[in-house]
């Protein structure tokens, strides 16, 4: 079955109702000014092991994300070699 992206999203609803505060739609939450997610962190609103629980999974997400798209492409290349070696196999090359 293959990864999707957005299911930690799901499971912290709240960080993604605080990033809809951000100044910034495309806030990555580590260095911009307005950041309504790191501002919740510091003052408390949001604890900072569930902050950090999320970053772990996020960045375990899109980890598995880009692995099982490497994957596709090996196999979607693999399939590619086999036609190609075929078709010289019955051209006798």
């Amino acid at each position: 079955m293959a990864p999707t992206e957005g299911g930690v999203g799901q499971q912290f609803q709240d960080i993604g109702k605080l990033a809809g505060n951000c100044r910034y739609n495309d806030c990555t939450h580590q260095q911009e000014p307005g950041c309504a997610v790191r501002e919740a962190v510091e003052n408390e609103v949001l604890s900072q092991d569930a902050w950090q629980h999320y970053l772990k999974l996020l960045a375990e997400e899109r980890h598995n994300v880009a692995e099982h798209e490497r994957r596709r492409q090996e196999k979607v290349f693999g399939k590619m070699v086999h036609q190609v070696q075929s078709i010289q196999r019955k051209n006798g090359k």
